[in-house]
């Protein structure tokens, strides 16, 4: 649930039981609080029949919106959808806290954001740095919520088991569900391991286009192919037109002449991509700090726009610029254990790519399955990964075989069954990964 959803939430919840708007003041409430206009609106007209002593019900609500103006608070309509997106008024005093400690950090955002104009402006270096004190001073006063005790831990489990926001976002392909199920939870970090040229990238924007597709937001941090070789894969992932005939347009031709039949399709699909919500950051080395800085600032744009960053891609872990450590080894670990911490932090699924050691290319054409000491730096993204998975296609390097088959290992699974071998459909055409 994103900071939109719980306002919707706190809202409804407040419109749905008397002494609502009591526990979310007590709770922290304000105006200032919520992030939408509409919201902080809402809030004072219902805090405003509080203090007069109405019923807050829907339907005064809702007329007291008609009579001053109901534009003003997202229309009828919209009020009177709020008690629905409240899952159960158990969970209003966790959701008030949740979305204190949001307003906190955005006040914290603004204040930095302006002390980093005031500075570009000349702004003496005193006061921003009294500026940024304060800024981290307003997110540290919401640590201690991360305390939780019994009260507050019945809230939890109560919104955990009425609501979809714990299970995982779908794919709805009963293959790629059972096999990445795991990996798309919030907050889980997860690796997926290949060799060059096996298909770990295609599998991942498979994954990825299917989320955006659903609405979900996904960023694509691609650190080895530029941003529109990305959009080009996509392109033929969605089925537009054979990755082949995307890549090689002679100079000079005409593109209805190249692409033939598949030019329609081709039109209708980029004309599909630019109402997705996915990003693509092809910036090449990209350190863990500038990835934070990346996906933060990006959850925030999201959020003011009504969506919301689900999904993340880091391809790949080894064109990363690596934390300096003792060793490659070492550096890799800080790296993981760094997005891992990020991917709860935003409560994201998060999804690296790892190349695999060359001895598996033998071993894995004899039948042999992927395992943990196959990925390098295995020993360290252990250590942070709630799942690991590599890929392998029997018929790549096979001369006078089908290369129709991907194979993908379980290695290793922190919330379910690890060792079982999944086998998709590869339309390597299309770059297409399918359940069999």
């Amino acid at each position: 649930m994103n900071e939109i959803e719980q306002e919707k939430a706190i809202l409804g919840g407040v419109m749905m039981d008397s002494g609502a708007h009591a526990v979310a003041v007590q709770a922290g409430m304000s105006a200032d609080t919520f992030a939408l206009d509409i919201h902080r609106a809402l809030w004072l007209l219902i805090s405003d029949l509080a203090e007069q002593g109405d019923p807050i019900d829907t339907m005064t609500v809702c007329r007291s919106a008609q009579q001053l103006g109901a534009d003003l608070y997202g229309g009828l309509a919209y009020v009177s959808s709020l008690p629905d997106q409240c899952p159960s008024v158990e969970t209003l005093g966790w959701l008030c806290k949740q979305a204190t400690n949001a307003s906190r950090k955005r006040d914290a955002r603004r204040r930095l954001e302006d002390a980093v104009r005031f500075l570009d402006d000349g702004g003496s270096v005193d006061d921003v740095i009294a500026d940024v004190t304060a800024a981290l001073d307003t997110v540290a006063a919401g640590e201690g919520d991360n305390l939780v005790g019994g009260a507050d831990l019945a809230e939890m489990l109560w919104h955990s088991v009425t609501t979809d926001d714990d299970g995982p976002m779908k794919l709805n392909d009963r293959e790629l569900d059972e096999c990445f199920g795991p990996v798309l939870y919030r907050g889980r970090f997860s690796v997926l391991g290949a060799r060059p040229g096996a298909g770990k990238t295609a599998v991942a924007l498979n994954i990825a286009l299917i989320l955006a597709n659903q609405g979900h937001g996904v960023c694509f941090l691609s650190m080895e192919q530029p941003a529109h070789q990305v959009a080009l894969r996509l392109c033929a992932i969605d089925g537009a037109a054979p990755l082949g005939v995307l890549l090689n347009k002679p100079r000079g031709l005409d593109p209805k002449a190249h692409f033939g039949r598949h030019w329609g399709d081709v039109v209708e699909f980029n004309q599909h991509l630019s109402t997705l919500p996915i990003y693509i950051d092809d910036k090449p080395a990209q350190t863990l700090g500038y990835i934070r800085s990346r996906l933060v600032r990006l959850a925030a744009a999201m959020r003011a726009q009504g969506q919301e960053l689900r999904f993340v891609v880091l391809d790949y872990i080894q064109r990363a610029s690596l934390p300096k450590a003792e060793n490659n080894s070492i550096a890799i670990g800080l790296l993981c254990k760094g997005l891992a911490d990020l991917a709860r932090e935003l409560d994201v699924s998060m999804l690296a790519l790892s190349q695999l050691n060359r001895q598996i290319e033998g071993r894995s054409a004899a039948g042999a399955a992927i395992r943990l000491d196959d990925f390098k730096g295995s020993g360290t993204i252990e250590d942070s990964a709630d799942w690991m998975g590599g890929v392998w296609r029997p018929g790549r390097r096979a001369p006078g075989r089908d290369d129709d088959t991907m194979q993908l290992n379980v290695c290793k699974s922190r919330h379910g069954a690890d060792g079982g071998r999944h086998d998709f459909e590869w339309r390597g055409q299309y770059l297409q990964v399918r359940g069999k």
